[in-house]
């Protein structure tokens, strides 16, 4: 479905839109805008950025992907599983060069979906997706530690385990007001959830901390606790976003040129991230609603609202799980509901930011570090643990370690990559060539006779790189006295290049040794692949492509 299409389709929703839909659509958007708001300013906040520019995100980037989306209910905003990427970026390249980052990954994005790999980036492997949100998920709990515990530490450093290490070196130091504050906020939120399941757990764990530090510090003499307003003075303005051109501030073409060569590989890695979050999320809105997204406009929405987001002061976004399933729990119809959340989030921004300023930092570190369990997702490593085979096992625990010890762009491609090897290898086991003596023709469901100078050669399976070798090596193992091979590709469904290389390379040595090759049961596709490969090379005297063994027959008691 493109866009034009979905377009379509949505203008077909609307027929039956009324006033009672419109009421719907309007509560979920605000429920859904009470659960993003601390969610962007604390994501905001954990990648060292201000608080400001989480909620920019929301209102540009979310009413963007909303409009030109391909799943209807799909909210889209920051989310945890970009931290560990744009913290980096922030620390080298500034502000600017997270939002250069950000437009870069949507530009991304947007070929990406251009070529159609929305449906292939959906196909991700299970335990590749588990083991680096598992190893972000971790990342992002021992970010948040700093200040759950309100330690003031500097010249942190950007290795995982010296950053462990170093936090953990300085527990002693706590402040326990902080730490009161953020175990508070975490009681306050499982508490909800667990007895007022319709109520949005994050904002009344995140409202209820920002009350108490209010009340104790008029309270309670020497009470102090870092809020987002200590920590950035004036960083959450009484006015709409304004205009950002941020690659105007290189200072000349060979520096921007530099940057974005070394910006290229997070890019990416942001682009690859954010198609398989939003993908993941737009799938579990088919599945809790019964309809069905398109993911190359979806994955087109998201590059463009990313494209777009950073002139705005946005970082980087993708669709969000949680908050697309809030959406859908509290009645969202239409597009409009996200729509309305943005707009809410833009109305708090220009009424209500000074109250803002006194959410304690603590308690945004305690959200995340809940939001950072829930993403581990332990339930999804239990089933691999237990279900899942030993490949699948090492594909998780490799992915989850090298995202957690080094880089979550390593992360992700080793993943891939050993995914792919170990698909290759199954693949490879599953496709096979044998020979078939005459005399077990009938239990080959072949009930028919082969003179003596003739054998059957069954190919099986999926013909392309290593399979394709392994399939055609036996062929060559034939008896002197055999004239006429016959190969039979009933069970090959697909044969690529590499395949037919070997093949080639085989029927080579088969016409060496005065052999005539019989090919049958091809598929369309095969057949007219075959039958170029054989012109171009050449091969038509002994190589002949045939319907059946009745065919095969009559040309041995005939030959050509």
């Amino acid at each position: 479905m493109n866009s034009i299409n979905y377009f379509f389709a949505l203008k077909q929703s609307f027929k039956n839109y009324s006033s009672s839909s419109l009421l719907k659509d309007l509560k979920a958007g605000l429920v859904v805008a009470l659960v993003a708001l601390p969610l962007g300013l604390a994501l905001s906040v954990a990648v060292d950025a201000p608080p400001k520019h989480g909620l920019f995100t929301i209102i540009t980037a979310g009413f963007i992907i909303a409009l030109f989306g391909g799943s209807r209910f799909q909210v889209s905003g920051p989310t945890a599983a970009f931290v560990v990427i744009l913290y980096p970026i922030v620390h080298q390249f500034g502000l600017d060069g997270l939002f250069y980052a950000g437009f870069l990954a949507g530009i991304f994005m947007m070929v990406l979906s251009f070529f159609g790999f929305g449906k292939i980036i959906k196909m991700t492997p299970f335990p590749v997706v588990t083991g680096f949100t598992s190893g972000i998920a971790f990342v992002i709990f021992f970010l948040q530690l700093k200040d759950f515990l309100g330690l003031q530490l500097t010249n942190i450093p950007n290795q995982f385990i010296f950053k462990v290490a170093q936090i953990f070196s300085h527990i002693p130091q706590s402040n326990p007001y902080e730490l009161g504050i953020g175990i508070f906020t975490l009681v306050v939120i499982l508490f909800t959830k667990k007895y007022f399941k319709n109520t949005p757990a994050p904002v009344i764990g995140v409202i209820s901390a920002t009350l108490l530090v209010y009340i104790l510090s008029h309270r309670l003499p020497g009470f102090s606790v870092a809020t987002l307003g200590t920590k950035y003075p004036g960083g959450l303005p009484n006015g709409l976003p304004e205009f950002n051109p941020f690659w105007n501030k290189f200072s000349n073409f060979h520096d921007f040129w530099n940057i974005t060569v070394e910006l290229i590989p997070s890019a990416l890695t942001i682009a690859a991230l954010g198609a398989i979050e939003s993908l993941l999320s737009a799938v579990v809105a088919d599945s809790m609603t019964h309809t069905q997204h398109d993911p190359d406009t979806e994955l087109f929405a998201q590059g463009l609202g990313n494209t777009i987001a950073p002139f705005w002061g946005g970082i980087a976004a993708t669709g969000a799980i949680a908050r697309t399933a809030t959406n859908i729990r509290f009645g969202a119809i239409s597009p409009i509901a996200s729509v309305f959340h943005a707009f809410c989030i833009l109305i708090t921004l220009l009424f209500f930011s000074d109250l803002l300023s006194f959410m304690p930092l603590a308690a945004l570190a305690g959200l995340l570090i809940h939001v950072s369990w829930n993403m581990a997702d332990i339930e999804h490593i239990k089933t691999i643990i237990k279900v899942g085979q030993f490949e699948d096992k090492v594909v998780f625990l490799t992915c989850f370690l090298t995202t957690v010890l080094f880089d979550m762009t390593i992360g992700v491609s080793i993943g891939v990559f050993l995914a792919m090897i170990l698909f290759l290898n199954r693949v490879i086991k599953q496709s096979s060539g044998r020979w078939i003596p005459n005399n077990e023709l009938k239990n080959h469901s072949q009930n028919i006779d082969l003179p003596e100078n003739s054998q059957l050669y069954v190919l099986e399976g999926q013909l392309f790189f290593g399979a394709a070798q392994k399939a055609i090596s036996s062929l060559l193992i034939v008896d002197n006295n055999i004239k006429y091979i016959i190969l039979d590709f009933t069970n090959v469904d697909d044969i690529d290049l590499t395949a037919l290389t070997a093949l080639y390379s085989s029927l080579q040595s088969l016409k060496s040794n005065h052999k005539i090759c019989l090919m049958i049961h091809l598929k369309p596709n095969i057949n007219k692949r075959i039958e170029n490969f054989l012109d171009h090379h050449k091969l038509q005297d002994h190589v002949h492509i045939l319907q059946n063994l009745q065919e095969v027959l009559k040309v041995i008691e005939k030959p050509f």
